[in-house]
């Protein structure tokens, strides 16, 4: 009988399988994403289910604790949760399309961070910015992503989650707005942080980035490039989150298609892969998206555009 080497358990990547379907397909799909990129990642879930497909994909499969809530606070206990010393925790609408080695060397000693988002002191981020900067007595407040979470063991970090923690049950009354009727982790970190002046990751969006609202996006998985512009700044990050539900649309469907095939097929090899992937799909996406247009031409008089073929979204 062969013997499975020791996992490493210095550092990995965590992520949540729970509730509907959807979610475990996503995990097995981020599962594969760090396979073909990152092989020598070890990788653990959480999740509901005791017996699950998840086994197949993860070094760590992870129960689900029912004393550590439900939604985006269970977020907040990945601390107790992770078997690796160094974690990145990444939300399973996401997949990892280049190496990302580097990314581990500039974050080493770092108890806990996230990507920043924007330094704000009015405006609305779950609520009004100005308003809870008052509560809180800080002059400004650095929001973040939390999709993506950087934490190490230590003390910092520790202290950094149950401090979140400790402000859940007062969550409605500090004036924060929920999100879709949860408790929302993210308002909660960016706080704590704040706090602790514990700072956030800038990246440039070459670490992670979401294609939401871009004007163009290409993606190939497989061959380990992205891009993508948004308001006219391009962006091509090593891991792609499609949040908003565009885990749902093209582009992540057809990778999720050639990180399928290629995990059967090895043989078929990388390029073969892709060039075989792309051809059936993006034929039939461009004929659906060309008969779409040509149907708003003719039943609400919309001129036809003939810019990207390719969109993102299926509403563009």
């Amino acid at each position: 009988m062969k013997l499975r080497a020791p996992i490493d358990t210095d550092r990995g990547i965590l992520t949540f399988a729970q509730g509907k379907d959807v979610y475990f397909d996503m995990a097995v799909t981020l599962a594969l994403s760090v396979r073909m990129t990152n092989p020598s990642l070890p990788l653990a879930v959480i999740t509901d289910r005791e017996e699950s497909v998840l086994n197949k994909f993860y070094d760590f499969v992870i129960p689900h604790r029912d004393e550590c809530a439900d939604g985006f606070v269970e977020k907040m206990y990945v601390n107790r949760y992770t078997p690796f010393r160094r974690t990145l925790y990444l939300d399973a609408d996401m997949l990892v399309i280049k190496d990302i080695e580097h990314f581990w060397n500039d974050l080493d000693g770092t108890p806990f961070t996230c990507l920043a988002r924007k330094v704000m002191t009015e405006g609305y981020w779950y609520g009004d910015v100005a308003e809870y900067c008052k509560v809180f007595e800080i002059e400004e407040l650095a929001t973040l992503n939390a999709g993506l979470m950087y934490f190490e063991r230590s003390e910092a970090c520790d202290q950094l989650l149950a401090d979140s923690l400790a402000m859940v049950p007062q969550y409605d009354q500090l004036g924060l707005k929920r999100n879709r009727d949860l408790v929302a982790d993210e308002p909660l970190l960016a706080i704590v942080m704040d706090r602790m002046a514990l700072p956030l990751y800038e990246d440039d969006q070459k670490f992670m980035a979401s294609p939401m609202d871009c004007s163009w996006f290409k993606v190939e998985s497989l061959l380990g490039t992205c891009s993508f512009e948004t308001d006219g700044v391009l962006y091509s990050p090593a891991i792609v989150h499609f949040s908003a539900g565009y885990w749902d649309y093209f582009h992540y469907k057809r990778e999720r298609a050639k990180m399928r095939l290629a995990t059967r097929c090895p043989f078929l090899g990388r390029r073969f892969t892709t060039a075989l992937v792309d051809l059936s799909w993006n034929t039939a996406y461009v004929l659906q998206i060309f008969l779409r247009r040509i149907a708003r031409r003719i039943l609400r008089g919309q001129q036809v555009e003939f810019g990207t073929w390719l969109p993102a979204s299926r509403y563009m």
